[in-house]
């Protein structure tokens, strides 16, 4: 990472990816009904309209690929983190990250692969998510503090 403050350089890239998934969790809230309306009627839900929890979902997995490939620099010791980063799913997010910033085909096996796994793979990803979320809570309560009391240096 190079930067003085590698703790807070990949902070913004873990809020980056926390904000990508509080807005796929909106746009999926919002989409999943229309579609499922659509559905009942024997209709295709526009995908110009339903691709927004997608393209979060993708957006959020893609940057936490990021915080996972910076997190070694940092040189902590969180055993949940640890574990968790032990999973085969990290080769997986990884393969998924390269193919949504470097496509190849609309059905790019790199992709799939991720997908294939459903849920668990769903679940892993939130897992390390929430256990980065736990790592820079003190991290956030100062930038929020801060952005509070309008202190910049």
């Amino acid at each position: 990472m190079g930067a003085p403050y590698p703790v807070l350089t990949l902070y913004r890239y873990f809020a980056w990816a926390d904000a990508m998934r509080e807005n796929y969790e909106v746009a999926r809230a919002r989409d999943i009904p229309r579609i499922e309306e659509a559905k009942a009627e024997g209709k295709f839900y526009p995908y110009h309209l339903a691709m927004h929890a997608e393209m979060y979902m993708c957006y959020w997995f893609s940057t936490l690929q990021i915080v996972i490939e910076g997190w070694p620099q940092l040189k902590y010791n969180d055993p949940r983190l640890k574990e968790l980063l032990r999973s085969p799913h990290k080769r997986l997010l990884q393969k998924f990250r390269n193919a949504i910033f470097h496509p190849s085909d609309w059905m790019d096996t790199r992709i799939n692969e991720l997908v294939q796994k459903g849920q668990e793979s769903y679940d892993w990803v939130t897992a390390v998510t929430d256990a980065y979320r736990a790592f820079f809570a003190s991290t956030r309560e100062l930038d929020e503090k801060l952005g509070m009391e309008g202190k910049v240096d």
